[in-house]
């Protein structure tokens, strides 16, 4: 028999919190205010990302691409606010169909994620 196997699972896992999918968001509750984003990233093997750690999140490129009824509207920058959570804002002023897709990219080690998420957003 053998040592066994080594299995590498490259990337990251990502789970967009906030806003939640297919949430119905009245526009008079977000009108003239930054509307946030959160999402939660961890790496495929669990490890945290962190500020300077060994997952250092300042080496990862973390983005959203913002849609409303299917046209690109903002790329959002995403920014770690604590272990594994990131977040950034844009305001929203009109209603319609919403979809962000949140990626997260480490050129140096070629580890890359993504979600997405849609939501409403009515009068």
């Amino acid at each position: 028999m053998g040592e066994g196997i080594i299995l590498e699972i490259p990337g990251y896992i990502i789970d967009i919190l906030k806003p939640r999918t297919h949430q119905y968001i009245a526009l008079n509750t977000i009108k003239d205010k930054p509307f946030q984003f959160q999402a939660n990233i961890v790496m495929m093997c669990g490890c945290v990302i962190d500020k300077g750690g060994i997952w250092n999140s300042d080496e990862i490129e973390v983005k959203g691409i913002l849609k409303k009824d299917g046209k690109v509207i903002k790329n959002v920058d995403m920014s770690l606010v604590s272990t594994n959570l990131f977040e950034g804002n844009h305001p929203i002023n009109a209603s319609g169909n919403y979809e962000l897709i949140l990626y997260a990219y480490d050129k140096k080690t070629g580890n890359t994620g993504v979600d997405k998420v849609n939501y409403v957003v009515f009068e």
